[in-house]
């Protein structure tokens, strides 16, 4: 399984095979207690007011143990704005510029090593 968070070591090159306890996930070798990178998932919103509640908690009900939701909205005209309020996420708002734009603010807004957007 390659990935970002995934990697190998110490293959035998010779058998194709990979040692007893030598794959591990990177955040979890040589470390006592369970830590893992932050996954930040930006929603990119523009008058989303009918679905953005339950963009918000599909996002937040995620097993994953370290995610942070960012709600970036595309110069909405609806009431979006309060309705992302009622959620633990954070929020920002910018002129209208298109799905791509508005992606590309909340990667640039974002300190986590891995995002996720739909």
């Amino acid at each position: 399984m390659n990935g970002p968070i995934h990697e190998r070591t110490d293959r035998d090159e010779r058998k194709g095979v990979y040692l007893q306890n030598e794959y591990k996930p990177s955040w979890r070798r040589n470390r006592g207690a369970l830590e893992c990178p932050a996954r930040i998932d930006i929603i990119p919103v523009y008058n989303g007011a009918d679905y953005i509640s339950a963009a918000n908690k599909s996002a937040l009900d995620q097993t994953y143990p370290n995610i942070e939701v960012l709600v970036v909205d595309d110069g909405s005209t609806d009431n979006t704005s309060e309705i992302v309020a009622q959620f633990p996420v954070k929020y920002i708002k910018k002129q209208n510029g298109g799905v791509a734009s508005a992606l590309n603010t909340g990667v640039r807004a974002i300190n986590g090593q891995f995002f996720y957007s739909d």
